[in-house]
């Protein structure tokens, strides 16, 4: 098992890209949340100026009424010349200045600057006001049209009156400030909508920023958790794997130097010699398949195996594989069947291809009694083409098969003739059927065989 890899082009290609995507969502995040505190301090400020549109309009209001009053008081007081009306139409008259005075403060604010000419122009008018003139500057005409500084206002006698039309200008400044109120309130709805779109969307970017963040916190643990997992699991497999080496390579090992020692002895029969040379050659006949099965592990560990697939034909490679391991069947006179049909193709890697079925057929032969049958064949499968190896031999128990295919869980065992066994094999045929984007599976019951499946993608057209 390897537990760090190279990184490639497309790793830290999708490493930039989430890097700057992070870097552009906090990035709007804050353009969010400045185009958020703008949006509230202008409608701030727009309350603030829809206020001094209210307080005017409260205030033309109280001018006209206090008109209203300095004229009632000013005609009784020419009626009576009783000088509590005088006094009366006097307090009315500063009431009606001094609302023009609170009118012309906030006129100087930059919404209502256009109120403020006309604002100056009624202080003017009322500044010089007599209430016991009022009815005679109003019947009165003026001598002359160049008195008339504007249409709304009448000189005559010295005395300033206000004419008949002074609520008509004060209605006019009304309309004014009632539509640019009506203005404003549709500004505030306006705002308030920005407001809250550019607060949601500050919220939700926020939100998914945090899920984001947590997300990543989560994926780097359970990677760590993982990578701690793979290290655990790589220690496993390599105190295996030299148990391995240490016990079954010592072993073939052992016995090709006792071997070699004995037929070294004088005094040996023709017999004994020849018995001698064949336990020799069993002995190196197990010691280089475990080395072969060792070094590709090794090579598929470190990387150095290329997959090179390509259209291959099945049943000359059952046929192949038949012949190179048909003299061991021979040993135990088992049957060795090409049941694959010669039409069958697959699109794999022909040596790893040869590699995992030689080492299935030396499995089954392994575990195959005497004058057994050991068939290779196919079935139908819906993900490729399913090859399959199947024994007559002693079968597996299903916490045997549990432990296939695993460096850190596997055993060995003997087979029907005492060969010996490292378990290398099996795991070595699964990481090569992988390579080649396939599976590996088994089927067997105590007694009753074994059957090894293995699914290779079908040929490309």
């Amino acid at each position: 098992m390897r537990v760090s890899k190279t990184p490639t082009w497309s790793g830290l290609l999708q490493s930039q890209i989430i890097t700057v995507g992070s870097l552009f969502s906090l990035a709007g995040l804050a353009a969010l949340i400045i185009f958020t505190i703008i949006g509230h301090w202008q409608l701030s400020l727009r309350l603030e100026k829809t206020e001094e549109v209210r307080q005017a309009l409260l205030h033309t209001e109280r001018i006209t009424a206090a008109f209203s009053e300095a004229r009632s008081y000013g005609q009784l007081f020419e009626v009576t010349r009783q000088d509590r009306y005088q006094q009366e139409a006097t307090d009315a008259l500063n009431r009606l200045k001094g609302d023009l005075s609170a009118l012309s403060r906030l006129s100087e604010g930059e919404d209502l600057e256009w109120l403020k000419t006309k604002v100056e122009a009624l202080q003017s008018v009322v500044k010089g006001y007599k209430p016991g003139k009022l009815e005679e500057a109003i019947n009165s005409k003026p001598a002359s049209t160049e008195k008339i500084p504007t249409p709304d206002f009448i000189h005559t006698a010295g005395t300033i009156a206000f004419t008949p039309s002074l609520p008509t200008s004060i209605d006019q400044i009304r309309t004014l400030l009632t539509d640019t109120l009506t203005d404003n309130q549709a500004a505030i709805y306006r705002s308030k909508w920005q407001v809250w779109c550019l607060s949601l969307g500050t919220g939700i970017l926020a939100l998914g920023i945090i899920v984001y963040a947590f997300r990543l916190v989560w994926q780097e643990k359970q990677e760590r958790l993982q990578t701690e997992q793979n290290l655990m699991e790589l220690n496993i497999n390599k105190d295996k794997f030299f148990s391995i080496i240490s016990h079954d390579l010592r072993g073939p090992a052992a016995n090709i130097v006792k071997l070699s020692e004995f037929i070294q002895e004088d005094g040996l029969s023709a017999a004994d010699y020849q018995m001698m040379a064949n336990h020799l050659h069993k002995s190196a006949q197990n010691l280089h398949k475990l080395l072969e099965n060792l070094l590709n592990w090794a090579r598929l560990q470190m990387g150095r195996v290329d997959c090179k697939p390509e259209t291959i034909n099945l049943h000359q490679l059952a046929e192949e594989s038949i012949s190179q391991i048909s003299s061991i069947a021979a040993v135990k006179n088992i049957t060795l069947q090409n049941e694959v049909p010669a039409s069958a193709l697959a699109f794999a890697d022909e040596k790893m291809c040869d590699t995992v079925l030689r080492n299935l057929l030396l499995n089954a032969i392994k575990f195959t009694h005497a004058q057994g049958t050991v068939r290779i064949h196919t079935a139908e499968s819906n993900q490729g083409v399913e090859l399959r190896v199947s024994d007559t031999g002693v079968g597996m128990t299903p916490e045997a098969i549990g432990r296939l295919f695993k460096l850190g869980g596997h055993f060995t065992s003997k087979g029907t003739a005492n060969e010996p066994g490292s378990g290398l094999g099996l795991i070595l045929c699964k990481e090569l059927v992988e390579k080649n984007k396939g599976q590996i599976g088994v089927a067997s019951e105590p007694n009753k065989g074994s059957t090894f499946m293995v699914t290779l993608p079908k040929t490309v057209a």
